[in-house]
């Protein structure tokens, strides 16, 4: 990878596991037992920045990256996410180009395969489209994509780190809020509606300044918004941020996912 004109090197790892249930712990070598979490916490300390993406039940993700000089740093980004049923129908895609953090956060209709299916239909599309730059767009064409199948509520945000905004759509109930250093929060509300099923008016484009210290958080209807931990805890890593919000605040009776970048 290259950022700016400086090289680095990525390397993405991942298991078909039970899912690592308390990542931030692992990764400050804390975890009892047989010397787990020494290596993350090793590896924590070798390279610039580390992104973690666990689905609990199903997998866990580390992506890495070190570069041959200083650069400069982008958000770490973290997902956290567990299921009813195995797999989730909740899901999640970032992508990196350039000063640009991409990230869609995905709510499939209902849960279980079927709901997962949706789920990633909707990723792909978002995968391919998200570097277009039109948010309205990429929705439509998820919405498209997704005729005939359960439906998904889908939030798509474009964290431009060298103007220092993000720019955030969504169509359904996936919430994003972006928090300030000092732990306030500014919401980021969809529209109504189920991509594939309904989409009653064009989903707004919403830009908000991102001030030094910003935390971006999306969270899927199955993580309470009575319960927010990120005010608290607003300057711990993004993993930990991810841990504690699913923790704290993910509800017994349906799918939950949360993305935190910072």
């Amino acid at each position: 990878v290259v950022r700016g004109v400086v090289a680095g090197v990525e390397v993405e790892a991942t298991d078909r596991g039970t899912g690592l249930v308390e990542p931030a712990t692992a990764i400050a070598a804390m975890l009892p037992g047989k010397g787990l979490g020494v290596g993350l916490a090793g590896v924590r300390r070798a390279v610039d920045e580390f992104d973690v993406d666990v689905r609990i039940g199903e997998s866990t993700t580390l992506t890495v990256r070190r570069f041959a000089a200083p650069v400069r740093s982008q958000p770490e980004v973290a997902v956290m996410g567990r299921g009813l049923d195995v797999p989730s129908g909740d899901h999640a895609v970032v992508v990196r180009r350039g000063d640009v953090l991409w990230i869609a956060a995905i709510d499939g209709g209902g849960h279980g395969p079927e709901a997962r299916a949706a789920a990633e239909v909707a990723g792909d599309v978002a995968r391919a489209r998200m570097a277009d730059e039109d948010l309205p767009e990429v929705l439509a064409d998820i919405h498209r994509a997704l005729r005939d199948s359960r439906g998904a509520a889908c939030s798509i945000a474009a964290w431009d780190l060298g103007a220092g905004v993000v720019r955030m759509c969504g169509v359904g109930n996936v919430a994003a809020r972006l928090y300030d250093g000092r732990g306030q929060a500014h919401a980021m509300p969809p529209v109504a509606g189920l991509l594939g099923v309904r989409m009653q008016v064009p989903p707004r484009v919403r830009e908000t300044p991102t001030p030094l210290r910003s935390v971006l958080v999306f969270a899927t209807d199955g993580v309470s918004t009575r319960a927010d931990p990120v005010p608290a805890l607003v300057q711990r890593s993004a993993v930990h941020l991810a841990q504690e919000v699913l923790r704290v605040a993910a509800k017994d009776h349906d799918d939950a996912l949360v993305v935190v970048a910072r």
